[in-house]
């Protein structure tokens, strides 16, 4: 019996039920740790934390109306989120105790229990349910599964594998999807014109464009309908070849990928494929030599298209909206890359987060950075790419905002953006060497 090992956050006022919710989800042989006795000394043990957050499977928040202003639990809450963008198989499990405390938005995407007006024996219940687990009581487990567990007679699940951040492929090409499952988040806007400037920078870069719609190939100049080869016929046709589709040098060091309206049949004829989710990592391996940088643009869903592109991937550039619903979409995504990381493509890993459409002006914008920076602090970039009506009209004339106006402030901001990339590809680079 392989059971996870658990760790449950709450704050001190909440610290009766979430003692007794302890000590209830002990009785299903779980290896609990809570962080309630981290002060001593008078100095939070934040080293201690760390590492016990580390060899945890599950993160259990309980949440109420005495926790909405902890900076403690968002901390742990942040630092757990950053182990599973960074690579760590990890569940993440908030529990309501009362009707009156909302789910914070970062974990609005996330399935949670509605525990309210229930009894620490029925909540650790819906726990344990919730991952997979029937009651057992530890008195029940034979000798041989117990020793086998762990020394010192608790039963606790194997540490999850401390699992480094992929390398790039040994050619040093970086290939990078540029994803997020939710619409409107500037996710075209933010693989063209980052292409556009890690080209303008001296690497030579490809786009990839496997939308339907081609937004990303009109950007550029290229008229979807006349394009001739495409990604489409990459994807589908074993005869050709990536070269037979690629635009070359459409900018100095900037070549195209393109797409065309044929690309929306591509999930029907997936069905009829073999090797359907790796269609495109094949498909680039030649070409691979050719550049420093694929930035690959994805469609908003989760179909075959989107399957290929993180299969073919080094790591995900997630482009998020600053506004409500955005981080719902973030944690869709989180998802998502841990189960192809799990499934088809061990090296993918959230690269970063790149904050688009911030308008200084609203609220809102300003909570959902804070937010993200609290949480996601070593993943999200430090340019934040601002509305800017230069950059909605770039499209409207196949220009990058680079060749559009490049002393507008988007201009400006996916410059910064485009070093940022470079320097963390490098770091990465480097450690992994």
């Amino acid at each position: 019996m392989s059971l996870p090992a658990v760790s449950v956050s709450f704050v001190p006022a909440d610290r009766s039920v979430g003692t007794e919710i302890v000590a209830e989800l002990s009785r299903y042989g779980l290896d609990v740790w809570c962080d309630d006795n981290v002060l001593r000394d008078g100095r939070l043990q934040i080293d201690e934390v760390e590492e016990q957050l580390r060899r945890r499977d599950v993160l259990i928040v309980l949440l109420s109306t005495a926790s909405e202003r902890s900076a403690w639990q968002k901390m742990i809450v942040g630092a757990f989120c950053s182990l599973i963008a960074q690579g760590e198989h990890k569940t993440l499990l908030p529990v309501r105790l009362d009707e009156g405390r909302a789910v914070p938005l970062l974990l609005q995407g996330t399935p949670w229990i509605d525990a309210s007006d229930r009894k620490a024996r029925d909540i650790a219940r819906l726990v344990a349910q919730a991952l997979g687990i029937t009651e057992v009581s530890p008195t029940e487990l034979t000798a041989k599964e117990t020793t086998q567990s762990h020394d010192d007679g608790a039963v606790r699940a194997s540490d999850p594998p401390h699992r480094q951040p992929p390398s790039p492929s040994r050619r040093g090409t970086q290939v990078f999807a540029i994803a997020n499952q939710k619409g409107q988040t500037g996710k075209t806007t933010t693989a063209v014109n980052l292409a556009a400037y890690l080209a303008e920078a001296g690497h030579r870069t490809l786009l990839v464009d496997m939308c339907p719609d081609a937004d990303a190939t009109t950007h550029l100049g290229v008229d979807a309908h006349r394009v001739g080869g495409s990604i489409y016929e990459l994807l589908v046709n074993d005869d050709v070849a990536a070269d037979d589709a690629i635009k070359p040098n459409l900018n100095p060091n900037l070549s195209l990928l393109p797409a065309k309206v044929d690309l929306y049949a591509a999930d029907i004829e997936f069905t009829y494929l073999d090797q359907r989710e790796y269609r495109l990592q094949r498909a680039l391996e030649a070409v691979k030599p050719q550049y420093d940088f694929i930035l690959i643009d994805c469609p908003s869903s989760l179909g075959w298209l989107t399957v290929n592109a993180l299969t073919a991937a080094d790591g995900v550039i997630l482009p998020l909206q600053c506004e409500y619903f955005a981080l719902e979409g973030m944690q869709q995504l989180l998802n998502t890359i841990r189960l192809v990381r799990d499934r088809l493509n061990p090296r993918i890993h959230l690269f970063g987060v790149v904050l688009t459409m911030y308008d200084p002006r609203t609220k809102l914008g300003t909570e959902v950075v804070r937010e993200i920076s609290e949480h996601f602090p070593r993943e999200r970039f430090q340019t934040v790419i601002p509305r800017n009506v230069r950059l909605a009209e770039a499209p409207s004339f196949g220009q990058t905002i680079l060749e559009h106006d490049p002393r507008s402030p988007g201009a400006l901001a996916y410059k910064d953006l485009a070093e940022e990339v470079i320097a963390r590809a490098a770091a990465i680079k480097a450690s992994s060497a």
